[in-house]
């Protein structure tokens, strides 16, 4: 399933998972809410890391991505991916 989330507002280090990038509504597939939280972690991970900016710095957040059951490759689907964007605003 192809899926796509974003960050609602400008966020910092600090704020809460959903703000920095909320489930997408339309989305109740585990393998495909698993992207989406290894997504989180990974804007997380680049926030803290100060090469985009600082603690007190204000980001935009996109991700978008497609999961296959069981992250399985299947002929006529796309592959798995994860697509990342922490940008500052």
């Amino acid at each position: 399933m192809s899926w796509s989330t974003q960050s609602q507002q400008a966020v910092t280090v600090a704020s809460g998972d959903a703000e920095i990038l909320p489930n997408p509504p339309y989305i109740d597939d585990p393998g495909t809410l698993d992207q989406v939280e290894a997504a989180r972690e990974a804007a997380k991970a680049i926030m803290r890391s100060g090469a985009v900016g600082g603690e007190s710095t204000l980001f935009r957040v996109t991700a978008s991505g497609h999961s296959n059951p069981g992250h399985v490759p299947r002929e006529g689907w796309a592959n798995d991916c994860i697509t990342l964007t922490v940008s500052q605003t």
